[in-house]
């Protein structure tokens, strides 16, 4: 029950197996995130964060942001980020994906591979596994301001 300007209000939440995911704590308030059975849609059909070991050799759709890009020549790593976490993306044609920029908003299908055991990066919560890109489909062009202020700049 609720006391909402001077009424009472009944609210009734209903989740479904509910399993804190994250907490974190903002101006000495607790938050935590409740991870339930997720729905699947046309973007996704697993949390970034939730993609583990158990998804090796399977087909994700995955949803988020574009956190950060690494051209390494014939490799090319994105991170994605969404609500729950980060996940590693990896892709053997870099000039297929050259006009994606951080911070757009991307829908990404492809297979969850195990890194070997010395590439596994132990800070993320999802370093044993990257997901092998099939499908990229934008979403949301985020523009590129650094490259433009830095010509600007110098011109």
């Amino acid at each position: 029950m609720k006391i909402l300007n001077g009424r009472e209000k009944y609210v009734k939440t209903i989740l479904l197996k509910p399993k804190i995911i994250k907490k974190w704590k903002y101006q000495n308030l607790d938050f935590q995130f409740l991870g339930g059975i997720m729905k699947e849609n046309i973007y996704r059909n697993v949390y970034c964060g939730h993609v583990d070991a158990s998804y090796v050799e399977k087909e994700v759709r995955l949803a988020g942001w574009v956190n950060s890009i690494r051209n390494l020549g014939g490799l090319l790593f994105i991170t994605l980020r969404d609500e729950t976490g980060i996940v590693q993306l990896i892709s053997e044609d870099a000039t297929k994906y050259m006009n994606i920029n951080r911070e757009s908003t991307v829908t990404v299908k492809g297979i969850v591979q195990k890194r070997t055991p010395d590439m596994v990066n132990k800070n993320m919560a999802t370093g044993e596994i990257e997901v092998k890109i099939s499908k990229l489909e934008v979403l949301g062009e985020c523009e590129n301001i650094l490259r433009k202020y830095y010509m600007y700049q110098f011109q």
